[in-house]
């Protein structure tokens, strides 16, 4: 233990035991999700610092690269990613002939979570979705997601807490301007301080779930679809909070606008 305070950076946690997490400490400008010939790309973007953490389940390799250099190994890390600050755009990407990663456009769906990966992202600020946030192998059927025989799960928390010293931030997931007009979002959202629609005539979709304390749509649509493996007993628990069964808990409701129809 040391008092000095921990410089910003991206941080791959390790042991004897091999590769574990992701820490963050401090804001992010865009954190990228991308899957590309079966490797899994988490990209981490702060300043003019770009860390990139890539990986394959299937080969059972990583490689994680920044500033400091290269690291590489035959361990597949944890999907865990602790971020000690706010993420200004969390978006889906693609992978260029080159490895590059380019943002996805707003009309583009583009998978970003790799069939058979497992992500946690916990901010301990707010969280901006940017993009779409598909899963590979999902399947729109009559506007209903279906991921049957697929493993992969995303969990996205907002918690509204320093996790190092417990001081009180603003832990919201907010839908950016800029995201899509239909929004796809499949995972499990916590949002500790509200989740919030910006832009106008949106219409967000989440299969998975959604907790959090507070609504602020601004007049937007929110649809939300149980993710179905979960009844049908195909998905492990995924590390956040989940319910078999559509739940719904309103506490209070403040009318913002008000219409009346006659029959």
């Amino acid at each position: 233990m040391i008092d000095e305070p921990i410089p910003d950076g991206v941080y791959l946690i390790q042991n004897e035991g091999g590769p574990g997490g992701i820490f963050v400490q401090g804001d992010l400008d865009r954190l990228f999700l991308a899957i590309g010939e079966g490797w899994q790309y988490v990209e981490f973007q702060a300043g003019e610092s770009t860390w990139r953490l890539k990986f394959s389940p299937s080969l059972r390799r990583m490689e994680f690269s920044g500033p400091d250099g290269l690291l590489e190994a035959d361990r597949v890390p944890s999907g865990m990613i602790l971020v000690n600050g706010a993420i200004a755009s969390l978006s889906a990407a693609q992978v260029d002939t080159g490895g590059l990663l380019t943002p996805a456009l707003p009309a583009q769906e583009i998978p970003c979570v790799l069939d058979g990966v497992s992500l946690t992202i916990v901010s301990a600020a707010s969280v901006t979705i940017g993009s779409h946030l598909l899963h590979e192998g999902l399947n729109w059927m009559k506007d209903v997601p279906y991921l049957k025989g697929k493993q992969s799960q995303l969990v996205v928390y907002a918690g509204g807490r320093d996790l190092v010293d417990g001081s009180v931030l603003d832990g919201r997931i907010i839908i950016g301007p800029g995201a899509p007009r239909e929004t796809k979002i499949q995972a499990s959202l916590t949002a500790g301080d509200g989740f919030v629609v910006e832009g106008d005539s949106k219409t967000v979709v989440v299969s998975g779930g959604l907790q959090t304390s507070a609504l602020s749509l601004g007049g937007n649509r929110l649809k939300i679809a149980p993710d179905e493996r979960l009844t049908a007993g195909a998905l492990p628990p995924a590390p956040g909070p989940a319910a078999a069964e559509p739940v719904l808990l309103i506490l209070s409701v403040r009318p913002v606008n008000w219409t009346e129809r006659r029959p």
